[in-house]
């Protein structure tokens, strides 16, 4: 299934959350027309809201985790 584009954006978001290694270490793994839509995203994204911030960490968090969204959000607060 192709990522939609919100699903890119968030993924762009996380991973500029993240350290440049760890970062980097994962978009080794993905293959290259997945990595470079991710960094064609990433160039995109501009200034990111902390709400934004915090929406793509909670549902990955929910994904991660199977667990509801007022419970992800929880931890990221």
């Amino acid at each position: 299934m192709k990522p939609s584009i919100k699903d890119l954006r968030k993924a762009a978001i996380l991973l500029v959350s993240m350290s440049d290694e760890t970062a980097s270490r994962i978009l080794d793994m993905l293959d290259r027309p997945t990595a470079k839509k991710l960094s064609v995203e990433i160039r995109a994204l501009g200034d990111i809201r902390q709400e934004d911030r915090n929406q793509a960490i909670a549902d990955f968090l929910r994904e991660l985790l199977g667990a509801d969204y007022r419970q992800a959000s929880n931890v990221i607060r």
